[in-house]
């Protein structure tokens, strides 16, 4: 299968030091679509309007579109989430506004054993409301200190919340837990992926190129290839500055996306 049929887009602090080198090495890998997460020294919700303009301009003149934007918004004590104001919220979307992203990355909470599931509903509507208002789609992203974490409970979400779609990360399912993340959350929850993250890991011995660890990234690629399912792959490597003797987030990115094209060519 050719990349370039592929939905991909890739985390642009992956793809260099500063946006500038990252869109560069995005634009020289063919790759045009992004999402948002960290700029220069913190997530991209927390930058400055100065900022915000800066970083519009770059991807502008890199002909670069932002599909995502991956806020920290409810990555916090999910007893705390009542506490979230609107106004906290609106900045969020307004950002996904600015950068005309069409979908949000947003968390429920970190696990706590006196939270209830009532509270859990109550945060998604919320957002729900918010995210229909304004045209955005918001992802949920799990991980195993997640509030709610198993895919029966996660699935019992979505049909409460229609609008809610799953950022699926197998790798952050296996970091704290010895599973197979294909047979245990892929299979269930596929038809409400938006967003599949293409990093791998293997358990003990840290990140690698997707294909060559333990999170069933290329079977997850496969089944969704064959079922022709139409969600996005964002390229995440987490290799680092250093992988082999790559020296720099440009060079680990580009030994990434050969680990990605290397799963392709088997389709």
């Amino acid at each position: 299968m050719d990349r370039n049929t592929f939905k991909l887009a890739a985390y642009l602090d992956e793809a260099g030091e500063d946006p500038e080198r990252g869109c560069k090495t995005l634009n020289k890998n063919q790759i045009f679509y992004t999402a948002l997460r960290h700029v220069w020294t913190g997530n991209i919700c927390e930058t400055s309007n100065i900022g915000h303009q800066r970083l519009i301009k770059i991807l502008t003149e890199h002909d670069i579109t932002t599909i995502m934007i991956a806020s920290e918004l409810g990555n916090i004590d999910s007893k705390l989430l009542v506490k979230i104001s609107d106004d906290q919220i609106d900045k969020v979307i307004n950002v996904c506004r600015y950068y005309r992203a069409p979908m949000v990355r947003v968390y429920i909470g970190k696990e706590n054993k006196n939270t209830s599931l009532s509270e859990i509903d109550t945060w998604m509507e919320r957002i729900s409301v918010k995210c229909i208002n304004n045209g955005i789609i918001p992802l949920l992203e799990i991980v195993a200190g997640s509030q709610i974490h198993s895919a029966s409970e996660i699935a019992q979400l979505f049909s409460k919340h229609k609008h809610w779609k799953l950022l699926y990360d197998p790798v952050a399912l296996i970091m704290k837990q010895n599973i197979n993340p294909f047979i245990r959350y892929w299979t269930l929850l596929k038809n409400h992926v938006a967003v599949v993250d293409v990093r791998d890991m293997k358990i003990g011995k840290g990140f690698k190129p997707a294909g060559f660890g333990d999170s069933k990234i290329d079977m997850v690629i496969h089944d969704a290839v064959v079922s022709k399912h139409n969600g996005w792959f964002v390229l995440e490597p987490s290799l680092g500055r250093k992988h082999g003797t790559d020296t720099t987030k440009s060079d680990t990115f580009e030994h990434a996306l050969e680990g990605l094209d290397h799963i392709l060519q088997d389709l």
